[in-house]
């Protein structure tokens, strides 16, 4: 089934993102190749004595271990605003009026 370009616009409509004739060609294009190379995938066939490919070898289930954080001058050092304590930011929110 192929991707259609009108389809990329409308996923990028829903998903509020700014997108050109030409960008939603190219991606559709693009989509429709990993698409065709996922199908050919699933046409490889495995044989009884083969294993699928995991990477689950990693040990996860290690031992927690403390460290220490940042100095808080050194969090603070880039930041946009601060008042040497904490970072400052714009309210978003307003407490409602009675």
């Amino acid at each position: 089934m192929p991707i259609e370009p009108d389809e990329v616009r409308h996923v990028a409509e829903l998903s509020r993102l700014e997108m050109t004739p030409e960008e939603a060609d190219s991606l559709a294009d693009d989509l429709q190749k990993i698409v065709s190379y996922i199908d050919r995938l699933q046409e490889v066939e495995l044989g009884p004595d083969d294993e699928a490919l995991t990477y689950f070898d990693a040990d996860v289930h290690r031992e927690d271990r403390t460290a220490s954080g940042l100095e808080r001058a050194d969090a603070l050092w880039n930041a946009p605003d601060a008042d040497g304590e904490f970072f400052l930011v714009p309210k978003i929110l307003a407490k409602d009026e009675e």
